[in-house]
């Protein structure tokens, strides 16, 4: 008997990957679209935030440690976005595509200023993830460690620019940044797998990676805390004649949500990240239909920080909520009188607003059940009284502890209410 004829299949090549122009398209305006919408996004918020700065009345609502932190992260992503954009819709090699943005004293290796704009995402992005970083361990030392932070806010910034600086010079020197031609983009102008790797993971993804770690580490140290506290220490809140269960819970539910996020976002945009740029390097370039749509995805990903954190500023972070919370009231009240001219009633919700001192004064009843152990006279007087004590006792160094705040700090017939505590609470948790 004959051997049996070949089928057609075992002479047909392989069906190579081939990426063409309309697949460039739609990788570059899947980036640059959520780029845009982020842009647009985070100066909104920033915009908002400095018109609610500037009332009296809500200014010091929106000087919480981890909201200013927050709004610097939006400033920065608004350069970030900017230079991300360009760099995509870049469609060649140019000296836009370098990245020196320091003065090299090498005579061979001189700055251009218009070869600046690929360093600058870098350096903004390093800067985000620091900030980011360092708003869970700020939490972490105050409500933890009980420390008083109050004016490192501008050093954690200002450590945050210089250390990405700083990490950026030494791949800015070595000529890593430039044209991609595995990607055909403005990114690595290094070919080699190894050493795109080894760059990738020193300047950019090694820093990712540990800045993530730490503010795990510091919101699972918050975290345990807040659990400890919620079994343990029942009594904390007992002069206020409150079940914890409606008060600290809700408030630790609360700073958990706000303190878990932050990561949260650096986990999956620094995983999407690191995963694109890795398959890229080993694979030596677009070479299959799979890392294509990851690199998509990638540019997808690249956007969504900052929309994912002005989405936190807006409903997450208490601040922005209460500022704007206070705004809306003013245009329905007069001295603590609703429209209907009746005196306001409506209860402070600690966990959702971390009112000031004006919220409480205007949300506070004049007038409350004795057996409830609430103020029997003008809210105000011992809201300002217990705002004197705690300024005294700022004034000499001292920690605020939930604890010390005893009945008899207050005037003589008065007792603490759960306005009084927020506003002792208030000088620590705008630490937070």
């Amino acid at each position: 008997m004959g051997q049996a004829p070949e089928t057609p299949q075992d002479d047909l090549p392989a069906i190579a990957f081939t990426l063409t122009d309309q697949m460039v398209a739609i990788a570059v305006w899947t980036a640059v679209g959520p780029s845009i919408a982020a842009f647009v996004l985070a100066a909104v918020v920033l915009i908002l935030a400095i018109l609610l700065y500037r009332r009296t009345a809500t200014r010091r609502t929106l000087q919480r440690h981890s909201f200013v932190m927050l709004m610097a992260v939006l400033a920065m992503s608004l350069l970030n976005n900017a230079s991300f954009i360009l760099e995509v819709l870049l469609t060649g090699p140019t000296p836009w595509c370098s990245i020196s943005v320091v003065v090299n004293i090498s005579a061979s290796n001189c700055w251009h200023p218009s070869q600046m704009k690929p360093t600058l995402n870098e350096i903004s992005g390093l800067f985000m993830e620091f900030v980011v970083m360092l708003i869970a361990i700020n939490l972490q030392l105050v409500f933890v460690h009980r420390l008083i932070t109050r004016g490192w806010v501008k050093w954690y910034l200002v450590g945050s620019l210089v250390a990405s600086v700083v990490i950026v010079i030494p791949s800015v020197a070595s000529g890593v940044w430039g044209w991609d031609v595995l990607t055909g983009g403005c990114y690595t102008a290094i070919r080699d797998p190894h050493r795109r790797l080894v760059w990738h993971m020193t300047a950019i993804y090694g820093w990712v990676i540990l800045a993530t770690f730490v503010a795990i580490v510091s919101t699972l140290v918050v975290l345990g805390t807040l659990f400890f506290h919620s079994f343990h220490r029942r009594k904390v809140l007992s002069i206020t004649q409150i079940t914890h269960n409606t008060v600290f819970d809700d408030a630790a539910r609360s700073v958990a949500w706000r303190i878990s996020l932050y990561p949260c976002i650096m986990i999956f945009v620094g995983g999407i990240s690191a995963a694109s740029d890795l398959l890229i390097d080993t694979s030596g370039g677009i070479m299959t239909y799979s890392s294509f749509v990851l690199w998509c995805v990638y540019g997808v990903v690249s956007g969504l920080p900052p929309v994912l954190f002005a989405l936190l500023a807006i409903t997450v972070d208490p601040s922005l909520t209460a500022a704007l919370r206070l705004t809306i009231k003013s245009f329905k009240s007069i001295d603590g009188f609703n429209a209907t001219g009746l005196a306001s009633s409506s209860p402070v919700t600690f966990a959702s607003t971390f009112p000031n001192a004006y919220e409480l004064q205007v949300t506070t009843p004049q007038n409350s059940h004795p057996t409830s152990g609430a103020v029997t006279t003008s809210p105000g007087i011992c809201v300002q009284s217990h705002a004197d004590n705690f300024s005294k006792r700022e004034a000499h160094g001292n920690e605020t502890n939930l604890n010390d705040q005893q009945p008899g700090d207050q005037p003589e017939g008065q007792q603490p209410t759960v306005a009084v505590l927020m506003m002792a609470m208030e000088g620590s948790l705008e630490l937070m």
